[in-house]
């Protein structure tokens, strides 16, 4: 599957716009799949480490239909998201929060530097405007 281009064009916007020149490229993850069918080779829960594991940055959670629903930044994004989704007893994914409709992917976008990723989330919230998010919109 691939970002979906609103989203990538507007990552690559806030890079070229607002970025200096002495830091290091923004780095998109792979798709994360917290609810793969079981079938295919997929990338994402449980067997694969959290996309940008202990990197600053960014992460986007994505509905069914590639539809954006939120935007949250942090120094750990592994870190962060171990805290949103956890095991259940079937090893299936549980969803902690409350969340109006359900997440089914993640990217996220690693920065070089963590106050990076402060000013990365805010502008994204504001140019793509996702659901869930609560602050930080126009």
């Amino acid at each position: 599957m691939a970002i979906p281009t609103e989203i990538a064009n507007q990552v690559l916007e806030y890079s070229s716009k607002y970025r200096g020149p002495a830091l290091g490229a923004l780095e998109f993850s792979r798709l994360y799949e917290l609810e793969p069918d079981g079938t295919g080779d997929f990338y994402g829960w449980p067997k694969d480490v959290w996309p940008h594991n202990g990197k600053p940055g960014v992460y986007l959670l994505l509905g069914k239909a590639m539809d954006l629903r939120y935007v949250g930044s942090a120094r750990d994004v592994g870190k962060r998201l171990a805290a949103h989704f956890q095991y259940r007893e079937d090893r299936g994914c549980r969803i902690v929060g409350n969340w109006i409709r359900r997440p089914y992917f993640i990217l996220a976008v690693r920065v070089t530097e963590p106050f990076e990723a402060l000013s990365l989330e805010q502008y994204l919230i504001s140019t793509l405007s996702p659901a869930e998010n609560k602050r930080g919109a126009p």
